[in-house]
Order: structure tokens, then C-alpha cells, then sequence
């Protein structure tokens, strides 16, 4: 007795096609990814520059040069911004002065 197969069956060619297509557009929409949130962390950086700049003139408004400023006396003094007070920038590096 002959039955009748629906089933259609796909070569390792074909799946390991497929299985390479999947990592391709993966690795394509991951680069995608990684390069919007490096110029969200840039534009995020530069924003900070700023403000540290507006603090700092602020902070040393009264004084005629900046021998006052140091970040412990800025962090005493409640005169950076939240986002700054743990010294860090957006790309993760130390804020130093000098």
C-alpha cells in the first residue's frame, strides 16, 4: 500500500544557508546597536563637558583664578551635577582637575 507524504525535507545546504543568513542580519542589526549607543555616549559626553564647564564657572565665580577648585571642595560644596558627582563620564573614564 502506497501512502502519500506531504512532508518535504530541506538539505544541510539548505539549512546551514538559512542558519548563515540569521547570523548575518544578527551581526548587522547588532552593529546597528552598538553604533547608536556610541552616539548616544558621545553626544552624552559632550553634554557633560558642558555642564562641568557651567559648574565649574559658577563654582569659582567669586575668586579671581581657579586655586579654589579641586573635586573634593566641588563635591563639598554641592556645586557638581548629580551625573558627575561619582567622577565618572559617560564613556566610563575619571574626571580629573587640574
Amino acid at each position: 500500500m502506497v501512502t502519500k507524504n506531504n512532508e518535504h525535507g530541506t538539505t544541510m545546504i539548505e539549512t546551514i544557508m538559512c542558519i548563515s543568513l540569521l547570523i548575518v542580519v544578527g551581526t548587522s542589526i547588532a552593529r546597528g546597536v552598538v553604533s547608536v549607543f556610541n552616539r548616544y555616549k558621545t553626544g552624552r559626553l559632550a553634554q557633560q563637558v558642558i555642564d562641568l564647564k557651567r559648574a565649574i564657572l559658577a563654582y569659582t565665580a567669586i575668586n579671581e583664578d581657579y586655586t579654589s577648585l579641586s573635586e573634593q571642595a566641588m563635591i563639598n560644596a554641592d556645586a557638581l551635577p548629580i551625573d558627575l558627582k561619582a567622577l565618572r563620564h559617560a564613556m566610563n573614564g575619571k574626571i580629573e582637575f587640574g
